[in-house]
């Protein structure tokens, strides 16, 4: 009687065991995640460090030499590429399979530090490679209209709602034309009034700003207030005050010429021939790319119906497909 009973119970504790498994496989297969390439911590990292305005020569003797010279000493390094162009420097640095990604990062910050960079040079980024940090998916923004006006859209009206968009890491836009003001100066009429160029950028820099401007209790509430400098219009540049001469203030419309205008071309965006901003979406590390892009094409379907008819939205480098 007992032996019958083992062998009763032991078919139905396998198929028990059978079925628990197919559940636990079905609910694990639909939260898999999927991407293009595999997340893997591969033991590579960058420096990038800037220097605005310098030669790719001045770029490799001040930043990417000495950058060089102080990761060098580093243990466990299988590979260092160095490359300087004009302004930016940029080192990656492969460590051995046996480092630990993290630790050699760490070694790579530490050693960074201790270098001493040229004035204005703007802080090192150090990075480790991750496969995450690649766009999912990059939208242009074509009208016929300007650059300008393009990048006011682009910015205000979809790259800042597909932000908060679930598992939206970044949206960086390329491409973008923004609003510059620029000031040219009239060498004859400084010398005039014997002002100098730094003696003009360090005017706008002080009457262009926006600083604290403290707190006052007025009976239970407490106040904060700022100072409201910041300049908005060619008008406003143009009264900014440079010095006093026989008792008469000199402006800056006395010496340059104001303008409202864009910023220079650095970066081009084109499609079909009209002008185009284009923005690179990134999504957060570990999650599902076709879920992302997903509930981002859903996201850019209703920003297109509230943008003006001209104004038109295309997906291209889709890594979901």
């Amino acid at each position: 009687m007992k032996l019958a009973d083992v062998s009763v119970r032991r078919p139905v504790f396998a198929v028990m065991m059978s079925a628990a498994l197919l559940v636990l496989g079905w609910v694990s297969y639909r939260d898999l995640g999927l991407d293009l390439m595999p997340r893997t911590d591969s033991p590579t990292v960058n420096v990038r460090a800037s220097l605005p305005g310098a030669s790719a020569e001045e770029i490799e003797t001040t930043i990417t030499k000495p950058i060089e010279a102080s990761v060098n000493t580093i243990n466990g390094i299988d590979e260092l590429r160095c490359s300087s162009s004009q302004g930016n420097g940029n080192c990656t640095i492969t460590f051995t399979l046996e480092r630990d990604i993290e630790a050699a990062t760490q070694d790579v910050r530490d050693k960074v530090a201790t270098v001493r960079f040229p004035r204005d040079t703007q802080p090192p980024v150090v990075s480790k490679f991750d496969p995450d940090s690649s766009p999912i998916l990059t939208l242009v923004v074509f009208s016929n209209r300007s650059p300008k006006e393009i990048t006011q859209i682009a910015d205000e009206q979809i790259k800042q709602v597909l932000e908060t968009v679930q598992d939206v890491g970044e949206v960086q836009l390329m491409g973008d034309r923004r609003r510059e003001i620029r000031v040219l100066l009239d060498p004859n009429r400084l010398n005039a009034y014997s002002l100098t160029v730094d003696q003009v950028g360090q005017a706008i820099s002080r009457q262009n700003t926006e600083i604290p401007g403290g707190s006052f209790i007025a009976g239970p509430s407490e106040i904060s207030m700022r100072t409201m400098g910041r300049l908005r219009s060619v008008q406003e540049f143009e009264k900014i005050v440079l010095s006093y001469k026989d008792g008469s203030a000199i402006t800056l419309a006395d010496v340059a010429r104001v303008t409202d205008s864009n910023e220079e071309v650095r970066s081009q965006t084109r499609l079909d021939g009209e002008n185009a901003v284009s923005l690179s979406i990134r999504k957060q590390t570990g999650t599902n790319t076709v879920t992302v892009v997903d509930r981002v094409l859903e996201r850019v379907e209703r920003i297109q119906a509230a943008l003006p008819a001209d104004i038109k939205i295309k997906p291209t480098r889709d890594q979901s497909r």
